[in-house]
């Protein structure tokens, strides 16, 4: 008796861990989810902000895609891809 108890309580906590999971799975899609208008709003948003800012963040997100270009081409230590990449003329 004390084993088909068992099975049903794992049975239980099985089906609600599940259930659980599968809430927290749709929650977390749903937050990360982009907006439908995010492009507009965005575009709209840029054009309040000053020209030195603009131009950071594009100097960041240049950076970022340097780094990841060196990761991809097999560059595997930091010194290798801070002297093969970021020195390197482009």
């Amino acid at each position: 008796m004390n084993g088909m108890r068992h099975l049903t309580i794992c049975s239980a906590v099985r089906y609600i861990a599940n259930w659980v999971t599968q809430r927290l799975n749709r929650i977390v899609k749903a937050w990360l989810r982009p907006a439908a208008n995010s492009t507009l709003v965005g575009a709209s948003l840029d054009l309040s902000r000053s020209k030195a800012k603009l131009i950071a963040e594009n100097a960041l997100l240049r950076h970022q895609l340097v780094l990841l270009n060196c990761r991809n081409s097999g560059l595997n230590s930091h010194r290798a891809i801070v002297s093969s990449c970021c020195c390197s003329p482009s």
